[in-house]
């Protein structure tokens, strides 16, 4: 009886509100597909499909993905299955993926005989000997992790000087990308270190010389079982032992003898045939493997030479493969080293997350895990070592999945579309449809297999970048559509802006997105420069300045439910700092709608307290972070006062700012993690960016310019002979970014995904700006009466509803049920706002918010919950 009364109240409250509110919740049109665009999209598509059918051999391509597999694929690609990085935490939402990389993490820990991810390793002791590992965007994001942990390990905690980072090759450009990011010196080897180098005094911690080490396999290096047959493969297989793998083996001996725990060994690859046959067995992450069970169990083995031959991590990724639009990789450690990571990190994000971007792409997961369910380990070297494509099909067509290992992908199909009408909680835009796109991902997943194959023979003959694909003009039709969104959010945001002003980039995310404007601004201000931010930013913001070592300090927030930073602390706490430092340059983390709450920091506000610091333009960073709403704002109807950048420059409330970032799997909905950045361009000098690249053996090029060193003294840069168009491009830092982008797709990650650009592009043609307005105002305006709906059954439900100005996240206190919360996918917080949110995406109605309601009265919050109210 008293369901029933509940149930009536909330019905009768909600009628008239419902009445008034219909046109709010309309269900938005899908707009189609057509015209110039899709017939441009169209020979795209169909340009790439033929390449691979001239040449790659037909049955060759029926066999990487059968029809019914297909079948079962390709509808997963219609879903937004975000793998959330977190490793180790709780993540609702991307959880079944996380399952997934967990999986082939362990899976690739068994072939390598590593101890298994967070495994009672040695002696029942869960602890450092534990193997820890996560899915990457390539080699780089790997280095940018290891240096991270190197410096924690290495100078914080052995109290030794700044790392030096050894790229005895001199070709190694993830490595040196990353060392550059993070301000690490690189040398070819430890006798070519200057003074500077070796004294540890103008280093300002420790009296002893560390460095990192990193050892680079050859590409389509196999095991031993798959090098070939007998007679000239058994004189392959010894020249490759004696001229390259025993060196590299005794290399890293020599440099444990001389450093002792002073060092840092990692160690790249591209196949796990090549660590397979490289390790000859050790489980190479532990320092004496005679002292451990080798997990699985292995036939005796002498270990005696063990003792020095082991890395402290290990990077296995295409991206120093040429001929590939989609990047990827594994990082594998031990939990020790990861402790290490996170204790550069974690005490400034508040939050346990030990990656480096912090969200993967959930497709190629499952893809990854396709082929590894599909091919054993021991088949897998049988494609690898294929001779010809027909030897290459018939080897993949005697490999099939079972309808049992079928139906989990048809089931997670089911279970996706069963939660996407429910899921209000998270910022991912649900209302669209790329089954145009179909024949694109096949092609994604046809791309990702054979880069999983790593076959020599076969593969360099193959061409896999988008860029094969030409308009009639003979510009890749990928670099079209690159610059295409670059320009649509660059007349979006800056329309009164010259051509130029700003430098944009396709992005892995609004995560990089941030760290490539923080990482610009440190290297543009150098050692004076301070991010100023609060406690509502987005985490990513805390931990890019942790990597890029970018001093934080927090402004406390107008109140606990707005979170807009306060002008007044803001202006306390600059004026403090420039008290210790006068010579501070100030970087100023904008939240253009927070992640729980929505709220908008008033950048008005910020520019005038600036201007009271007597900070002048050219001493101050303005980074925009809009990931899910700043395409939202300009259609707001006062958007010349909550986005005043993008006003004409004489009008006077007209601010400018210098770096912001969008997400493209949020707002645009995306199906995987992608983003958009644009940078003002700015005059920075060369050294600022480039890579710190000291006395290579080979002759040095030409090109040499003043390098500081920590202690500011002035050393020689030298880049190397084949890097001297790299030197050349970096006298213009917009020259420099964009080779970044072109070649390598990021400039923090390195790693490049063409599809990514296809995707946002494709969504931008298809919306439009009047597309954007609609979609805009469907937000606002149900956000608003979503609102009003909750706080007028607030009496049944026992819940109040916030919403910030131009919010589309309704903000409910106390805290839902945890019933609720895991039937809509809303996050709460537990800290003592007690709060959940809503954020009204396209997707959203009217009958959802309804649904929502209905279950708060069903599912009342807790006691303890009512009583923080």
């Amino acid at each position: 009886a008293l369901a029933l009364f509940t149930t009536l109240n909330v019905t009768c409250v909600m009628a008239e509100t419902d009445r008034k509110r219909a046109k709010a919740g309309q269900e938005l049109p899908l707009y189609p597909f057509e015209g110039e665009a899709f017939e441009r999209y169209t020979d795209f598509v169909q340009q790439l499909k033929g390449y691979l059918e001239t040449h790659c051999h037909r049955d060759v391509l029926t066999s990487l993905v059968p029809p019914e597999d297909n079948d079962a694929l390709l509808p997963l690609f219609q879903h937004h299955i975000n793998n959330v990085g977190n490793p180790d935490g709780k993540c609702r939402y991307g959880l079944a993926t996380r399952n997934i990389e967990l999986s082939l993490l362990n899976r690739i820990c068994e072939t390598l005989h590593l101890f298994p991810y967070g495994s009672k390793a040695y002696q029942g002791d869960v602890g450092p000997s534990a193997s820890f590992g996560y899915f990457t965007l390539g080699h780089q994001e790997a280095a940018i992790w290891i240096l991270k942990a190197a410096r924690t390990r290495l100078r914080d905690e052995l109290g030794c000087s700044l790392p030096v980072v050894l790229d005895e090759t001199g070709t190694n450009a993830p490595l040196r990308n990353a060392a550059a990011l993070l301000g690490f010196d690189v040398y070819a080897s430890e006798a070519d270190l200057p003074e500077c180098a070796k004294s540890e005094a103008p280093r300002g911690a420790g009296v002893e010389l560390s460095v990192v080490l990193c050892v680079a396999l050859p590409p389509y290096l196999a095991d031993d079982d798959s090098c070939g047959s007998e007679g000239d493969g058994d004189d392959e297989d010894e020249r490759l032992e004696v001229e390259l793998l025993e060196p590299l083996r005794e290399r890293i001996r020599t440099i444990r003898r001389t450093h002792g725990t002073r060092c840092f060994v990692h160690l790249q690859a591209h196949s796990i045939g090549a660590i397979q046959r490289f390790a000859q067995g050790y489980n190479l992450l532990q320092p004496d493997s005679s002292k451990y069970l080798i997990y699985p169990p292995l036939p005796e083995k002498e270990f005696a030479s063990s003792g020095l031959f082991y890395v402290d991590s290990i990077s296995l990724s295409n991206s120093a493969l040429d001929k590939c639009s989609v990047f990827s990789g594994v990082l594998l450690t031990t939990s020790a080293t990861q402790t290490q990571f996170n204790s550069a990190t974690i005490p400034y994000i508040d939050a346990v997350d030990s990656t480096v971007v912090g969200s993967a792409n959930g497709h190629l997961l499952l893809v990854d895990q396709y082929f590894y369910t599909r091919f054993p380990p021991r088949s897998v070297h049988r494609l690898s070592s294929a001779n010809t494509f027909d030897e290459l099909a018939t080897c993949m067509s005697q490999h099939c999945l079972s309808k049992r290992q079928r139906h989990v992908y048809t089931s997670l199909d089911i279970y996706l579309k069963h939660v996407k009408g429910q899921s209000i909680g998270y910022p991912v835009n649900q209302h669209w449809s790329d089954l145009e796109l179909n024949d694109l991902f096949l092609v994604l997943i046809q791309h990702k297999m054979l880069r999983n194959i790593e076959n020599k023979a076969l593969c360099d003959s193959l061409d896999l970048r988008l860029s094969v694909s030409k308009a009639s003009d003979g510009t890749p039709y990928v670099d079209q559509f690159r610059a295409e969104v670059v320009e649509f959010f660059h007349k979006l945001f800056f329309p009164y802006d010259e051509p130029g002003t700003f430098h944009g980039f396709v992005t892995t995310g609004g995560t990089e997105g941030n760290y490539a404007g923080l990482m610009v601004a440190r290297r543009e201000f150098g050692h004076n420069a301070m991010l100023f931010l609060t406690a509502e930013s987005h985490y990513s913001v805390s931990k890019g300045a942790a990597i890029f070592n970018l001093p934080t300090t927090q402004v406390r927030r107008t109140t606990l439910q707005g979170g807009c930073m306060d002008p007044q602390d803001l202006k306390f706490k600059v004026l403090a700092q420039r008290k210790v430092n006068p010579d501070l340059k100030v970087v100023v983390n904008v939240n253009m709608a927070s992640t729980l709450k929505g709220a908008i920091d008033n950048l008005h506000d910020i520019n005038r307290v600036l201007t009271e610091c007597q900070v002048s333009i050219s001493d101050r960073w303005l980074h925009c972070d809009g990931a899910m709403q700043m395409p939202m704002l300009p259609f707001c109807d006062d958007a010349g006062d909550i986005i005043p950048f993008t006003l004409r420059h004489d009008d006077p409330r007209y601010v400018p700012i210098n770096s912001i970032a969008v997400s493209g799997h949020k707002f645009l909905g995306a199906p995987f993690p992608c983003g958009v950045c644009l940078l003002r361009a700015v005059p920075l000098a060369n050294t600022l960016l480039a890579p710190r690249i000291h006395q290579f053996s080979h002759p040095p090029d030409s090109s040499h310019t003043p390098e500081q060193c920590d202690d500011g003294a002035t050393s020689t840069t030298h880049g190397p002979t084949q890097d001297s168009q790299v030197v050349k491009a970096m006298q213009d830092p917009v020259e420099y970014i964009q080779r970044f982008q072109h070649e390598l797709g990021s400039i923090t990650t390195g790693a490049r995904n063409d599809f990514f650009v296809v995707v946002i592009w494709k969504r931008i043609m298809q919306l439009g700006v009047e597309g954007f307005r609609q979609y805009s105002q469907h937000c606002f305006d149900l956000a608003k009466a979503g609102t009003a709906m909750i706080n007028d059954a607030r009496a049944v439900t026992g819940i109040k509803a916030d919403l910030n100005p131009h919010s589309n996240i309704i903000m409910l206190q106390p805290a839902v049920s945890q019933t609720v919360a895991d039937m809509f996918n809303l996050p709460t917080t537990p800290d003592l706002d007690s709060m959940s949110h809503v954020v009204v995406m396209p997707h959203v109605t009217v009958d959802a918010i309804r649904q929502l309601i209905k279950a708060m009265s069903d599912f009342p919050p807790t006691q303890d919950a009512n009583s923080t109210e």
